[in-house]
Parts: structure tokens; C-alpha cells; sequence
């Protein structure tokens, strides 16, 4: 019988954690989104990208595409960040091209922009902040992001989650 009860209090205390982790990550990723600005900030080196990816031809790589806070409120904001490398060989050659960023909810977009985007040698955090309408539809959301430049084509994904109208 004190087993059971010894479980049941852990399974009580695992409950109450993942609900508490949930929280924590939550207030985690408002913090990081507060120090986040628009605009692009430079992480690495031309020289350093080169040497990451062993250069040989012109090339863009998406790193990372992410979104802050995972979970939104309807009448919020959004922080969508790409962290791309342009490899080349030439150490200080752009690209022209351009950023498409879409949000669809249930397959339907909801949302588009497409900036033209000089593309700069080096590894690179793009910032920008999107508002969530304060009558979305609460429920999961589909960001996606795509780069365009020449004949080149790369497209990445994120999900996200609108909890619905914010409270005021």
C-alpha cells in the first residue's frame, strides 16, 4: 500500500513539473525575445563560414529558423529568426535575392511578407517581429520561411502555438 502511494506522489510531482517546466521554458523564451531587435546582427566570420563549410562554391545555408515564444496569445508578438551562413569563396561577395515568411493556420495562410534581402557573406541572425492578430484562432500554427536567391529555392518550417485572444 506505500508503494502505491509513494508512485502516486511521484506521478502528482512529475505533473506538477512538466506543468511548472512548461511555464519556466515559457518565461525563458519571453526573456530571450525581449533582448531581440529587428534587423540582422553578424554571428560569424566570412572567414569562419568558410572554414565551417569548406567553401568551394557560392552557397547559402539555413542554419536555424525559430520563433519566441512558442506558445502566443492572440494581439502579441513574435520574434521569427534565421540564422543563415552565405559560404563563399570570395569572403566578401552578396547575394541578392529575398526572404518570404508565411503563417497558415490549417492550411490556409493567414499571412505573408516577401523582403527583398541582400544576402552577405559570413553567418548571419535576421530578426523580425510579427504580430499575432488579437483574434486568431487559437491553435497550431505553420511558419514558413523561404529564401530565394538566383534559381535557388530553400524553404524551412516551424510550428507555433496561439493560445487565442490576450487578456487585457
Amino acid at each position: 500500500m506505500r508503494n502505491i502511494f509513494i508512485v502516486l506522489f511521484i506521478v502528482v510531482l512529475m505533473t506538477g513539473c512538466s506543468a511548472t517546466t512548461s511555464k519556466i521554458s515559457q518565461m525563458q523564451q519571453n526573456f530571450i525575445k525581449s533582448f531581440r531587435e529587428p534587423g540582422e546582427k553578424n554571428v560569424s566570420s566570412p572567414e569562419d563560414t568558410v572554414e565551417t563549410y569548406k567553401c568551394k562554391t557560392k552557397k547559402i545555408h539555413i542554419e536555424n529558423i525559430e520563433v519566441l515564444p512558442q506558445n502566443v496569445s492572440g494581439g502579441k508578438e513574435i520574434n521569427q529568426r534565421i540564422r543563415y551562413a552565405l559560404c563563399s569563396p570570395q569572403l566578401s561577395e552578396n547575394i541578392d535575392g529575398e526572404i518570404v515568411r508565411s503563417i497558415a493556420y490549417k492550411g490556409k495562410k493567414q499571412f505573408v511578407d516577401t523582403t527583398k534581402y541582400s544576402f552577405k557573406t559570413g553567418t548571419w541572425n535576421v530578426d523580425v517581429f510579427i504580430e499575432i492578430p488579437s483574434g486568431a484562432e487559437e491553435g497550431e500554427y505553420l511558419l514558413e520561411v523561404i529564401l530565394k536567391y538566383g534559381s535557388e529555392v530553400i524553404v524551412k518550417t516551424e510550428e507555433f502555438f496561439v493560445k487565442g485572444k490576450s487578456e487585457k
